[in-house]
């Protein structure tokens, strides 16, 4: 994956922040939209797809970490996809999950999407989240493509205003 330096940072200290977060994206992103969730073990990726889907009308319980089966597909508006590619073992089988398919309808989000760089359109949007020792989270929005850089242009207005 092409290292590309973020055009947006915020520090989120909260689950509350996390959902007002996700609440924000949920206005912005575009659809169809591919969004990699990239971080170590246990920054909060799950737990943000969790408040995105909830910001679209689904329901906190339907989102665990994918982690065995791959791939969860949640009935929302729009349907979102959500991948884990940390047990991907190669390049194809990632492909025979059929994952470019997703990428043209709704919402696909993709933990460890670092892991399957080589299987993501030429746009999309990384967020990066990292943990530091005071449990405060980093999320850095890096756009590859001028539309998610639009949209994490209107991200930053929108979610710094409240």
């Amino acid at each position: 994956m092409e290292e590309v330096p973020p055009t947006w940072k915020t520090e989120i200290k909260s689950e509350a922040e996390t959902e007002q977060l996700a609440a924000s994206c949920a206005q912005v992103f575009p659809q169809p939209a591919v969004i990699t969730l990239n971080g170590t073990l246990g920054a909060g990726k799950t737990r943000f797809v969790r408040a995105l889907v909830e910001a679209i009308g689904g329901k906190a319980e339907w989102v665990s970490s994918p982690t065995y089966v791959l791939i969860q597909e949640y009935p929302t508006n729009p349907p979102v996809s959500h991948f884990d590619a940390y047990r991907i073992a190669d390049e194809e089988e990632w492909w025979e999950l059929g994952a470019d398919e997703y990428f043209e309808t709704g919402w696909t989000l993709i933990e460890w999407g670092e892991r399957v760089a080589y299987g993501l359109p030429e746009s999309f949007l990384e967020i990066r989240i990292d943990l530091n020792e005071e449990e405060i989270r980093t999320f850095a929005f890096h756009p590859h493509g001028e539309e998610y850089r639009s949209s994490v242009e209107q991200l930053e207005k929108i979610y710094s205003a409240k």
